[in-house]
């Protein structure tokens, strides 16, 4: 087996209108640029608590407009300097040193300082020890000693997790990142502002207007009608948007979507059932019938983009005669029963094309919306986005999640692990099918013609969008 290293490849735009990522014309600053998304948030502080992996995603991608990390990753997934301007490690791995840019000022006037960072990253990493120490040129360090050896400390730094803020007398959080909250409506809307003296650079743009919790249907006509210039699209809806004019850009996919199977429901105990459902799955209809081809067939836990292993699994062509034999056995066995959740309609497009599969080969499945009641689900569909698009974090986050599934001790990968250790690990995660992997998805997004220099964000960073960089021509909305 070849070590491939990551291939984070150009991705190429859908739809009628070709995207320019890098215009002819100068970049001018100001205007305002409008967004509109489905998900709505209460608060974007990591505290307060989140219902569901859309909100958590949406607050992460607001998050990093207001906030920095010590490290960032390039487009090739390697670290990078941001708030830390180097580092380097003790021999042993288990005692890195962060040396921090000088003069960083932070959203409320008052330069950030390490004492500020210390009890920020502690709490998202309780078992690292952090201290600050001042350099003899005045600059700062932050020592951060682990509990075992980590060679990639600095990719781990640049984990959504990780951002790094301050909080004001009140509790609100103060960043140093591009833009910073100026009005704030939970929920409904809010407004970011360029900030003048980030460290990176002021933004093009002078504001961001956001308005959440907005219906696929109007996001799509406000962009159609030129009211809009950035909007999310669900993968169903691409294809449709793309043949009506709209200029649209899609990432590589970072977010799996996959069958799992609860412990403790009989129908769940049964082996010869979960494999009769996997292999009833028709992915390759699901991907060009349901997600409007903006998806990839999955076969195993990480896409092809991060590993280069992927092509490696197993597939199940559709096998009707042997899923009918395989469902013979289980005929009079009670339903199988599929939960979902309803307030995503994608999910349940998903569940009720798999549902149909499943009965169409004999195998008695019903689907149901999750209430959040306690339902006792044999299996649920579930989305599992990537943490890292460094393979051995995503995979170490899905195996945590899984572990009560396909049970056994979640042992650390190699660092750095090899394609086999990878490959080892994946397969031992779905060999059983307590797991199912059906398709990858991206993120979709919807453009205004006036919007300039937008790049496809880099999959499963932590860098959110990058409305940074963009600038807008013309007159806006």
């Amino acid at each position: 087996m070849k070590r491939r290293a990551f291939q984070f490849l150009v991705v190429a735009s859908i739809g009628c209108v070709a995207l320019s990522l890098h215009s002819a014309r100068r970049p001018r600053y100001g205007g305002v640029l409008h967004a509109e998304v489905g998900v709505a948030v209460l608060s974007i502080d990591p505290a307060f608590p989140i219902d569901t992996t859309d909100q958590m995603t949406l607050r992460e991608k607001l998050l990093a407009l207001v906030c920095d990390r010590l490290v960032t990753l390039d487009e090739h997934g390697r670290p990078k300097p941001a708030l830390a301007a180097s580092w380097q490690t003790a021999p042993g791995n288990k005692l890195w040193s962060f040396r921090l840019r000088s003069n960083v000022m932070a959203q409320d006037g008052a330069p950030l300082s390490a004492d500020d960072i210390v009890p920020i990253l502690e709490a998202a990493n309780p078992r690292w020890r952090i201290v600050a120490a001042t350099n003899p040129d005045g600059s700062a360090t932050l020592n951060i000693e682990l509990p075992s050896p980590n060679l990639s400390l600095p990719v781990e730094l640049a984990m959504a997790r990780n951002f790094v803020f301050r909080r004001s007398a009140n509790g609100a959080l103060v960043g140093t990142g591009p833009f910073q909250v100026t009005a704030w409506q939970g929920g409904r809307q809010a407004t970011f502002t360029a900030f003048d003296a980030a460290w990176q650079g002021r933004p093009f743009v002078d504001s961001i207007e956001l308005k959440m919790g907005r219906p696929v249907r109007d996001r799509l006509i406000d962009l159609e009608t030129g009211k809009v210039d950035f909007v999310d699209v669900p993968p169903d809806e691409a294809r449709r948007a793309a043949d009506r004019g709209a200029r649209i850009s899609a990432s590589l996919p970072d977010e799996l979507l996959a069958l799992e199977f609860s412990r403790g429901p009989r129908g769940a105990e049964d082996p010869a059932r979960r494999h009769a459902l996997a292999i009833s799955v028709e992915r390759t209809a699901l991907v060009n019938f349901v997600l409007q081809k903006q998806g990839e067939l999955a076969w195993g836990p990480l896409p092809q983009w991060s590993t280069g292993i992927e092509t490696l699994f197993t597939s199940y062509p559709p096998d009707p005669a042997q899923t009918k034999q395989l469902a013979a056995q289980f005929q009079n066995a009670p339903a199988l029963l599929l939960g979902y959740d309803g307030a995503n309609a994608l999910e349940k497009a998903v569940a009720e094309r798999i549902g149909v599969n499943a009965r169409e080969a004999g195998i008695r499945v019903n689907t149901q919306a999750e209430t959040g009641a306690g339902e006792a689900f044999d299996v649920r569909l579930v989305r599992r986005k990537m943490v890292s698009p460094v393979p051995r974090y995503a995979l170490m986050d899905l195996l945590r999640a899984w572990a009560p599934l396909v049970g056994g001790e979640v042992v650390p990968l190699p660092d750095p692990p090899t394609p086999e250790d990878l490959y080892a690990r994946e397969r031992a995660a779905i060999e059983n099918d307590r797991v199912i992997p059906l398709v990858y998805l991206p993120e979709i997004f919807g453009l205004s013609a006036r919007m300039r220099d937008w790049e496809s964000p880099l999959p499963a960073s932590g860098d959110g969008w990058p409305l940074a960089q963009v600038w807008l021509e013309g007159d806006g909305p």
